[in-house]
């Protein structure tokens, strides 16, 4: 997207006897569901439903987690900045199926480890987690009563009109679900997140997609949309957190020349990748029910998780084709602006 102006490309070979645009094709997205998360933080701190700054040991849903003085240190806003202390994963999940890891994994489960985990030491260093953003989306759940698909749909995808997007899918949109794909051309199944929902859990197409990252820009217009929630641009700023300026959902790619908002995601079978660079109006959406994973790789990952292996690092590196695509479309910025 350039300017207001939305291009789509595809490169696919469609299953026998589909007709289903390719726009319309859902993929899973992967960690770009983290973005979603928060904009839900911001929407129910906004309503009243937590507080941004309250300590996680005082919500009297998480009783597990009330005898243990870590957790009186540790608000929503770390969760959501990863800043925490939570490794990536927990040490106790131990998939029945290693292509399906998450599905087994229960809110017993969960409680469980975190009822005696310490990442004191940590807090306020940045370390990627997945399972801080399963947890966030939790307690968000539990806050409002609601289910994610209920606040996903209440704060963001109702009022978008987003329609193609949700974890648990219609029939009518399983149809068009897309099947993920390995390097190696291995069909394999979709994830279910079961209480990691908010962490990676979201299916969507790319026109909904184009639809939820123009709402990002028109959301720092200076005459802003009156239909977009205002709390998407609630997490368009950093926040400070122990001393550090930190965002929330996003990541910000700075540049020489430019600067911009970014997230990806991966799941075994799909890679997915958006930016938005707010000074120009330009915006990326890439989708692929390809994965750069290998069974190798997979099987070292969870050998490493059961044996309560916990490693800082990044996440995934950014997307080369994505920051191909957003260069080439400040390029026509600049070229429409020296006409």
């Amino acid at each position: 997207m350039n300017q207001g102006e939305v291009s789509y490309f595809e490169h696919r070979n469609a299953p026998r006897g589909s007709n289903v645009p390719g726009r319309d094709m859902l993929y899973e997205i992967g960690s770009i569901t983290k973005v979603f998360t928060t904009i839900l933080l911001k929407a129910c701190a906004q309503d009243d439903y937590v507080s941004l700054e309250k300590p996680i040991s005082e919500y009297e849903y998480l009783e597990p987690l009330h005898h243990n003085p870590y957790w009186s240190k540790i608000t929503l806003q770390h969760l959501a900045a990863h800043t925490s202390g939570l490794p990536r994963m927990p040490a106790n999940i131990k998939p029945r199926n290693r292509l399906n890891p998450f599905a087994d994994y229960t809110e017993e489960l969960m409680l469980s480890f975190l009822s005696d985990y310490n990442g004191e030491d940590r807090i306020g260093t940045y370390e990627y987690s997945n399972l801080g953003f399963g947890l966030l989306g939790y307690i968000l759940c539990r806050a409002t009563g609601c289910t994610y698909d209920e606040l996903l749909h209440k704060y963001i995808t109702g009022p978008l009109h987003m329609t193609s997007t949700s974890i648990h899918l219609s029939a009518e949109q399983k149809k068009r679900l897309a099947a993920g794909f390995t390097s190696t051309g291995r069909r394999v199944p979709h994830w279910d997140l079961s209480v990691h929902e908010g962490a990676g859990g979201i299916k969507s197409s790319v026109e909904d997609m184009m639809i939820f990252i123009q709402s990002n820009l028109t959301a720092n217009a200076s005459q802003q949309n009156t239909a977009i929630p205002h709390y998407f641009q609630a997490i368009h700023s950093p926040v400070s957190l122990n001393g550090t300026d930190r965002y929330l959902g996003w990541v910000l790619e700075k540049q020489p020349e430019c600067e911009y908002l970014w997230h990806n995601g991966g799941t075994y079978g799909f890679t997915s990748y958006t930016a938005f660079d707010r000074q120009t109006g330009t915006a990326v959406v890439v989708l692929s029910n390809y994965c750069f994973a290998s069974m190798y790789i997979l099987d070292i990952l969870v050998s490493q998780l059961l044996s309560k292996w916990r490693k800082s690092g990044p996440m995934m590196p950014v997307d080369e084709i994505g920051k191909q695509l957003m260069s080439e479309l400040r390029n026509l910025h600049g070229s429409a602006s020296n006409r």
